[in-house]
């Protein structure tokens, strides 16, 4: 099939990739000429692991391509994605226009160039419940009928750091449309995934629409659930850990995403809770819990700030030395990162910031100002530091030599909002340490 990509952002790239190492013909889109160009020379504008050999593989296969020329693509296309971003506005609504505007893109290329059958309209975005029939409904005012133009809403559920494995291999497809056309035109679209007996779940516009926010939405329940319970497990002198274990063998409740931390971040799940909030408050629906949510996500940053200023109290123009930047490790997205509150709040108490992450300092920079100072290891940051907050759980961090460590810091404290450190061997180091929610 030729497929044209409409984003070369997260989603869509990712998206775009794996579809040409399914032996699809694929032209990725994006009006950022300078990005175009670092992909068409094998380079990825992100961070992701194995991402950059598949972009290479698949251009010298010559399944994949990257342009800027929209309207040759879209001609060529029997499915058309969508993958543009869709950010939160002031209101915490999702804002549309960048999808709207991709609508309007290709309803005006289809009203030239009339094919003998349908194009497949897929809207990945990320978008609240009545948008593609929005969509719809603005082809329709185009001029553009369903026997010209099919929307599908097919949400992705990709893991930053995991992207490729979960986009190749993933758990459940959801594809929502009103017309057998458009699910047997999805479902030859992703013949790997039917060969495999991956599960489809075919359903309606809105309810693949509500099931990717629904799905956000309860992981970041689970998260600020075990956050909270780790602040009661502090008090009560209990391992938050050993309560999760004990709850995640539990198959009604499962073990993922009951690992404390100092609060989600990402791209998705603080838009999307703003986003399902605004769509509940439409439709005269408080949805309480998800208020409950945002709280406490807000309250476990104050929490790790809290922690730290604590250790910091007496000392002099005290220095953290903060491992991670990023909002999770093996990606380089400081979107609603921890650290973005955390850091400030932080400076804003005299403190001097010295910071190391493996690939995310560059994002970092403009968002952090100039009160940070960037450092090329885990030991230069720990220079003279009197706190060593580590916010992000990069696999290095693990097996961090504790001696070194200790020998390049001015106080010997840890506050480890990722639980990376075993809490025994800080202690036999010399370290006075603290984990989130342990004993």
């Amino acid at each position: 099939m030729r497929i044209t990509v409409i984003g070369a952002g997260y989603v869509g790239l990712v998206t775009g990739v794996c579809l040409a190492d399914f032996g699809h013909s694929v032209d990725v889109i994006d009006i950022d000429a300078s990005r175009i160009e670092r992909l068409k020379a094998g380079h990825s504008p992100i961070f992701e692991p194995g991402i950059e050999r598949l972009i290479t593989h698949n251009l010298e296969s010559g399944r994949l391509a990257f342009s800027m020329d929209l309207e040759s693509s879209v001609h060529a296309a029997s499915v058309v994605f969508i993958a543009v971003s869709t950010p939160s506005s002031d209101t915490g609504e999702s804002d549309l226009r960048y999808l709207f505007t991709a609508v309007d893109q290709v309803a005006a290329i289809l009203s030239q160039h009339p094919s003998e059958t349908p194009t497949i309209l897929v809207v990945k975005s990320t978008v609240p419940v009545g948008t593609c029939t929005s969509v719809r409904t603005r082809l329709l005012n185009a001029g553009i009928g369903e026997d010209r133009c099919i929307v599908v809403s097919n949400p992705e559920f990709l893991r930053e750091g995991n992207a490729i494995g979960d986009c190749l291999n993933p758990e459940r497809v959801v594809i929502g449309a009103e017309s057998a056309v458009a699910f047997d035109r999805m479902k030859s679209l992703y013949h790997p995934y039917v060969a495999r007996e991956i599960p489809f779940v075919e359903v309606s516009l809105a309810a693949a629409e509500h099931i990717k926010y629904a799905s956000n939405a309860f992981l970041a329940v689970k998260i600020s659930f075990i956050n909270e319970l780790a602040l009661l497990c502090e008090k009560t002198h209990t391992d938050v850990l050993e309560v999760a274990r004990g709850m995640g063998l539990d198959a009604r409740i499962g073990p993922s995403f009951l690992m404390p931390g100092p609060g989600f971040g990402g791209s998705c799940f603080p838009k999307d809770i703003r986003a399902l909030e605004a769509v509940g408050q439409k439709n005269g629906v408080e949805l309480k819990l998800l208020g409950a949510v945002d709280l406490i996500n807000k309250r476990q940053k104050r929490h790790v700030v809290n922690q730290v200023l604590t250790r910091l109290s007496g000392i002099s123009a005290p220095i953290v030395a903060v491992l991670g930047l990023a909002f999770k490790a093996n990606t380089d997205d400081m979107r609603d990162a921890p650290a973005l509150d955390i850091l400030p709040a932080l400076i804003a108490n005299g403190a001097m910031i010295q910071a190391y992450d493996l690939v995310a300092a560059d994002n970092a920079r403009p968002l952090l100002g100039e009160h940070v100072r960037y450092c090329s290891s885990a030991m230069a940051a720990a220079a003279d530091a009197d706190v060593l907050l580590i916010l992000t759980e990069w696999n290095e961090f693990y097996d961090i030599d504790l001696m070194a460590l200790k020998s390049q810091m001015r106080t010997p404290t840890i506050v480890d909002t990722r639980r990376v450190i075993d809490p025994k061997s800080a202690t036999r180091a010399g370290f006075n340490y603290y984990g989130i929610g342990r004993a």
